[in-house]
């Protein structure tokens, strides 16, 4: 088993309830589900997603590349919200075999410009060796190079009407 992030150390901590999925763990509950479902739907629920594979696409033509792999658009890069924080939208795609074979679905995000940060993929833990030996396959190392960086690199969800008055507001 991969080891836990700080966040779900923490989540354990507050009373959460830990499994493993594909290795990796995994927070599932607090013991009471009509207050989470309150929390997320009322106020504000934050959910470790570090459990996930991440990959950051980057070179002089990251988001071309990913054109003819990606079902979708990449996303318009981020505005700024305030000092820290950044605001935008991630989009939704599948990645397909030639002959149209499901390999695995994925979000992809822009952290910046796409000339600076890359492009981050964010990808179920099942699909990352099927989209990893694709994109060996179909990604011209010459224009972009897909790197690894679930191990460094976290990430969180929050949810809910004051999650994003939270955020900000420290």
């Amino acid at each position: 088993m991969e080891k836990p992030s700080p966040l779900s150390n923490i989540m354990i901590a507050s009373g959460g309830v830990a499994t493993e999925y594909q290795g990796r763990p995994v927070i599932r509950h607090f013991g009471d589900p009509a207050a989470e479902y309150r929390a997320a739907t009322e106020e504000a629920a934050v959910f470790d997603r570090s459990h996930r594979g991440r990959l950051v696409i980057t070179g002089q033509a990251a988001g071309r590349m990913l054109e003819g792999i990606l079902t979708g658009r990449i996303p318009d890069p981020p505005s700024h919200v305030t000092d820290g924080v950044l605001g935008g939208l991630g989009t939704y795609h599948g990645v397909l075999t030639s002959k149209g074979k499901m390999i695995t679905d994925l979000w992809t995000i822009l952290t910046g410009s796409e000339d600076e940060a890359g492009i981050l993929l964010d990808i179920p833990v099942a699909g990352v060796t099927g989209l990893t030996e694709n994109l060996k396959k179909f990604l011209p190392p010459r224009f972009a190079i897909a790197e690894d960086v679930s191990g460094a690199l976290g990430m969180v969800t929050v949810v809910g009407h004051k999650g994003t008055t939270d955020l900000i507001n420290g």
